[in-house]
């Protein structure tokens, strides 16, 4: 049985479906998932999900991954695969519009991403024994490397603590977007403790 915030996209129509196991997407999910966690989680997959391409919002119809395009495109074309960690009651809102930017943060006001789903799982357990790691595909544009809380500039994503090239995948440090434009967010998996 899906668990109540699926059951809630559903009812809002949303294209999002259950991957198999079998599935060849929902099996490489599932290996980066635990490969990024650096060995055996503390946490166990319960479902991954697909986003399909045109999401319904309070607008109409969006063709998220036409609009990821497009942005991705004008900041230059580079993007990386990383996740974002959500509790349950946070998740609803962002399928039926998008990924805000927070206020603030460690890195000041942006969208929080990791290549390291077990830093991912760590916002996702905010409020209680399950939550979601999303897998987003992140254009990362003009970056800002930086290891500390203070920047200016003119950039498009912060990333701190690693190489803004490359993923280590076990590595800790993060990337901070300015726009929900920058993120096309392809998976929905379902962790529990």
């Amino acid at each position: 049985m899906a668990a109540y915030e699926i059951q809630q996209a559903y009812k809002q129509r949303l294209a999002i479906h259950p991957l198999r196991k079998h599935d060849p997407r929902y099996k490489r999910i599932y290996q980066e998932l635990i490969h990024t966690a650096g060995g055996t989680p503390s946490w166990k997959i319960e479902g991954i999900w697909i986003l399909r391409n045109n999401q319904k919002s309070a607008g109409g119809s969006v063709n998220r991954r036409g609009d990821f395009e497009s942005y991705r495109k004008r900041l230059g074309g580079r993007s990386l695969w990383l996740f974002h960690g959500t509790p349950p009651g946070n998740l609803l809102s962002i399928l039926t519009s998008v990924l805000k930017p927070s206020l603030s943060g460690a890195y000041g006001a942006g969208i929080y991403f990791t290549p390291n789903s077990a830093v991912a799982s760590g916002y996702a357990f905010k409020s209680g024994n399950r939550g979601y790691i999303l897998s987003c595909r992140v254009a990362l544009g003009k970056n800002y490397a930086k290891n500390t809380v203070s920047h200016s500039g003119n950039y498009d994503t912060i990333a701190s603590g690693g190489s803004t090239t490359s993923r280590d995948k076990h590595d800790s440090w993060v990337f901070v977007t300015r726009a929900s434009q920058q993120v096309y967010i392809r998976f929905i998996t379902l962790i529990s403790v």
